[in-house]
């Protein structure tokens, strides 16, 4: 009963109906360009701040090189302005190599640093790992296509001595290069060999890098055997009773 007196005498608001802003708030709204913003309760001036507002914002529009630009709502002293920031944007498209970049935009001596640009980039391609597909050979010199076949062999050479990184064509190397990787290859064996680390091949060690390889092996055991180590092996040769374990 008391529910139904105190819903009788509190007004209802319909799910549609929402709260006016105050005047203040309503005024924010229109100086940010909210749709909430009601320009019917602005006063004089309050509409001169909007107008401004929105013709800063506008300008800023302009200047970022947003798509709702529209250079003729500018003041007469903002185009200038606005339109030197849409052709510096548009040099900067062009020297990145942007799809968005318009030539017609370009002076004659920026269309020649234009130029200039796109011919170092494919330069780059060209000698980068990877940018295969984005080089153009036919632009380069003789120099030039030295200096990328030459990148290209020590990218080779760089694979092939890393052992596990990379592809390497052991077919391009000179005999040195062959001897270098080999040796390479020999090193990192014997080190996995000795860390017990990675795929060792027993086979490719001499005489002398075994007995070393099993020494590592004697000394990793007795540690793990002092430390009670679950790894200890107390039948490893050299490990068994009457040793230095206890």
């Amino acid at each position: 009963m008391i529910l139904l007196f105190l819903v009788g005498i509190v007004p209802l608001r319909s799910p549609g109906q929402v709260p006016a802003n105050t005047p203040s708030q309503n005024l924010q709204a229109c100086l940010d360009g909210f749709y909430s913003c009601d320009q019917k309760r602005l006063s004089a001036l309050e509409q001169q701040e909007v107008q401004r507002a929105t013709q800063d914002r506008h300008f800023q529009t302009c200047i970022s090189g947003f798509v709702d630009c529209d250079p003729a709502m500018l003041p007469s002293e903002q185009r200038p302005i606005a339109g030197r920031a849409i052709l510096d944007r548009n040099l900067q498209d062009c020297l990145n190599g942007f799809g968005d970049c318009d030539n017609r935009r370009l002076s004659d001596d920026g269309k020649q640093l234009v130029a200039q640009a796109a011919y170092i980039r494919n330069l780059q391609n060209c000698l980068e790992l990877g940018r295969a597909a984005e080089c153009d050979s036919s632009r380069l010199n003789d120099d030039e296509k030295k200096l990328v076949a030459q990148a290209a062999h020590i990218r080779n050479l760089q694979s092939c001595l890393e052992v596990e990184a990379g592809e390497c064509d052991q077919v391009q190397l000179a005999s040195w290069e062959q001897a270098a990787v080999a040796a390479a290859s020999a090193d990192q064996n014997l080190q996995d060999c000795l860390e017990a680390l990675g795929p060792c091949k027993q086979a490719k060690l001499s005489d002398q890098e075994r007995q070393a390889v099993a020494r590592a092996a004697d000394d990793r055991n007795l540690q793990n055997c002092l430390s009670g180590s679950a790894d200890c092996n107390r039948l490893q040769p050299g490990k068994g009773p009457g040793s230095e374990l206890p």
